[in-house]
């Protein structure tokens, strides 16, 4: 059933496919935004179909039957009330990932992806409770789970547990994704490599070369191959041999610990 849902702040509404452009740009376009999902954006050509199928399999005009059975999926979050940017802009996109009926009980995955330039200002903070109000009214809600780069993205697990997600421990990268999607994460983040420059380069050498590291750990590519795709990809531009030896210590990092960690959260638990 639709719902819109109102905070403070912000207005949720069910995505439409006429959302898909702006998610495009304030998501996939954005290597900074997408370091912490599961695309590889580094073709502008695949942006748009990236967002068009968030649209058309979580929103309410697409081809998922969700909204009609009565489950939630994906909602457009809004500047509703102006404090971020105009009245009904959209700040980015959170909702229920993979909504499914499991033995009568809805059941999914907890997502959301924010425009950087609206990061730090508790957008998420205030629409993911209101998704999971949202979620915990349906009269069949069940369990959801989230993943997230624990190494790399350490505010995804405080936003979790202020929701009530409790943490199961880490999951393997195969265990979520295939192996073909699993590299597609290197080839992206060698990309975002490539591209990166200035002030930003050692950051994003290391967050490259963990993940990267993160492969290697569960065998899909060998630290050999890794530590010369990160060297190519930085083109010369490594800083001495400081930022080789940075590098090769945030493989070894990676390799050293698992790339996602894995939280639940059901409804009526305690």
């Amino acid at each position: 059933m639709p719902m819109d849902l109102q905070t403070p702040r912000l207005r949720l509404r069910p995505l439409t496919m006429a959302d898909a452009p702006r998610i495009a740009e304030l998501v996939f376009s954005d290597p900074e935004v997408a370091k912490g999902l599961a695309h590889d954006i580094s073709r502008p050509a695949d942006r748009l179909g990236f967002a068009e199928a968030w649209c058309r399999d979580l929103g309410i005009d697409g081809t998922g039957a969700v909204w009609a059975q009565g489950g939630i999926a994906g909602f457009a979050v809004i500047d509703h009330a102006g404090a971020l940017a105009p009245g009904g802009t959209v700040l980015g996109v959170a909702g229920i990932y993979g909504p499914q009926l499991e033995d009568g009980r809805w059941t999914g995955e907890m997502f959301y992806a924010l425009g950087r330039q609206f990061h730090g200002n508790g957008v998420m903070s205030e629409a993911g409770p209101a998704v999971m109000e949202a979620f915990c009214r349906l009269p069949t809600a069940g369990s959801l789970y989230a993943v997230y780069w624990s190494s790399l993205n350490p505010a995804s697990g405080c936003v979790l547990r202020r929701l009530g997600f409790q943490h199961v421990g880490p999951r393997q990268i195969l265990e979520e994704y295939d192996a073909a999607r699993a590299l597609s994460f290197g080839a992206f983040e060698l990309w975002r490599l490539a591209e990166a420059a200035g002030a930003d380069l050692p950051r994003v050498a290391r967050e490259a070369a963990i993940k990267l590291g993160h492969l290697s750990r569960e065998g899909l590519v060998s630290r050999e191959t890794a530590l010369a795709d990160l060297r190519a990809a930085l083109g010369g531009r490594a800083n001495g041999d400081g930022l080789d030896a940075e590098i090769a210590a945030a493989f070894d990092f990676g390799t050293g610990n698992p790339g996602l960690a894995h939280y639940r959260y059901n409804v009526g638990a305690p």
